[in-house]
């Protein structure tokens, strides 16, 4: 058991940077746009673009968080293919869920933290979103 959550912290840790080094990243892009928030409208098309940006960006970085469980359950032989891995770290980390009971008991636990780091990451991107919205329409 403290394997798995040492595993499972290493990754904790690996994905928090991840997202957070994006998001900082992603604030950076905003703010050196130079569009005055007051002098465009919500419904400007600009503002829309900004939306997609943002939510592609955070789509990336949720993407690059998916696919780094992914390569460590294929280098672990935990799951029989890449693809197989990739179809379980998806369902995981979006907490929509996957019939572990094929997955070795040994790994489950990091599956476990797998869906709530992927919880607290998408809440972590909802709120940035929201905010990002936010600030354009102020």
């Amino acid at each position: 058991m403290i394997g798995q959550l040492l595993v499972g912290l290493t990754l904790i840790a690996m994905t928090v940077v991840i997202h957070g080094s994006g998001l900082m990243l992603l604030s950076r892009w905003r703010k050196v746009d130079n569009v005055d928030p007051n002098a465009v409208s919500p419904t400007d098309l600009l503002d829309l673009g900004h939306a997609l940006i943002t939510v592609l960006a955070l789509f990336a970085l949720h993407a690059l968080e998916i696919w780094l469980y992914a390569a460590f359950y294929a280098l672990m032989d935990i799951m029989p293919d890449f693809y197989d891995a990739l179809y379980f770290s998806t369902m995981t980390y979006s907490t929509l869920g996957f019939d572990d009971s094929g997955l070795d008991y040994q790994w489950r636990l990091v599956a476990a933290i797998e869906s709530i780091n992927g919880l607290i990451l998408v809440g972590w991107s909802t709120a940035y979103f929201v905010g990002a919205v936010g600030a354009k329409r102020r």
